[in-house]
């Protein structure tokens, strides 16, 4: 197997595109589908599958990728050790992450705190890529179409989402027969995006029980019982005290990214912390992209319940 193929693989998974990894690496995008081509032919096998929405690792390239992402981070270490420098992991590593996240992520970096002992973590929540571009993190993980410009990052994959009520609501809602009847978390008009967008033309806005200006919030509600929302499967199927009011994923998604400064990305530090979310968030890649039973996804609203188109 040559590297350098394995090399121009792993850019389109954290560019998210051949035309991102083409960027990353300086070259142009012929050069980039050509190696990915030559490395998919000379094993017989794909490696991304193409979706609406861009291109999906198939099960062989999830597992190539969460392989070389290991090599690549212990040829960088011993690249380091040749040079002659200390190659213990060591110092702070500034993370931002959405505050809907917390729950989620506090035992992955737990974890990455265990495996890198001389590591100290700096969480920062923040609904927002300001912080950043300003290089007051390290890193950032981050829900959107594409990493703004000039980060770098890797697509971890696409966010599917789902609408989800309590096991209290739905138990005291019964006798409605339409789930248009039920009340619904919204977003107030401080949050402005294409999810937002996307609820305003979904949702009855006379049904809107509570409206909130964070993801924490929303999700925090709705587990409270005031009603229906839209949210991450990542977070709705891994509660037992959500349940989907519908089977399936909504037609809305948004990607999954690890993003950090190109500046940053270069340190020992911030590469390690990277690379070992960016493995430990692929194996979570099911539940991602809604693939997971989960415990709060066993219960399908008989008919007559109607969907939202």
């Amino acid at each position: 197997m040559n590297w350098d193929d394995v090399r121009y693989f792993l850019a389109v998974v954290r560019g998210g595109s051949i035309r991102r990894a083409a960027t990353l690496l300086g070259v142009n995008h012929g050069t980039v589908s050509r190696r990915i081509r030559q490395l998919e032919a000379h094993h017989d096998r794909a490696l991304f599958e193409p979706t609406p929405n861009g291109f999906r690792l198939t099960p062989t390239g999830e597992h190539v990728h969460e392989l070389a992402s290991e090599i690549d981070l212990n040829m960088a270490a011993l690249s380091e050790r040749m040079a002659g420098h200390d190659v213990e992991v060591r110092g702070t590593v500034r993370i931002s992450i959405g505050d809907n996240f917390i729950n989620r992520l506090a035992p992955l970096f737990t974890r990455l705190r265990s495996t890198y002992p001389a590591l100290q973590l700096q969480i920062s929540v923040a609904n927002h890529l300001a912080n950043l571009a300003n290089r007051e993190v390290d890193i950032a993980v981050r829900v959107g179409n594409d990493p703004p410009d000039p980060m770098v990052g890797d697509r971890v994959g696409s966010m599917a989402m789902a609408l989800y009520a309590s096991r209290r609501y739905l138990a005291h809602k019964r006798q409605t027969q339409d789930i248009r009847d039920f009340d619904w978390v919204g977003w107030d008009e401080s949050w402005s995006h294409a999810h937002s967008a996307w609820m305003e033309k979904t949702i009855p806005a006379a049904q809107v029980a509570c409206r909130v200006d964070s993801p924490a919030a929303m999700y925090e509600m709705t587990r409270a019982g005031v009603g229906v929302a839209h949210l991450l499967c990542f977070l709705g199927d891994s509660d037992p005290e959500l349940v989907r009011v519908m089977p399936e994923p909504s037609d809305f998604q948004a990607d999954l990214w690890l993003v950090s400064h190109p500046d940053l990305r270069t340190t020992l530090r911030v590469r390690t912390a990277f690379e070992f979310l960016s493995q430990h968030l692929a194996k979570q890649l099911d539940l991602i992209e809604g693939r997971l039973p989960g415990p709060g996804r066993s219960r399908k609203l008989p008919d007559p319940y109607l969907p939202i188109r």
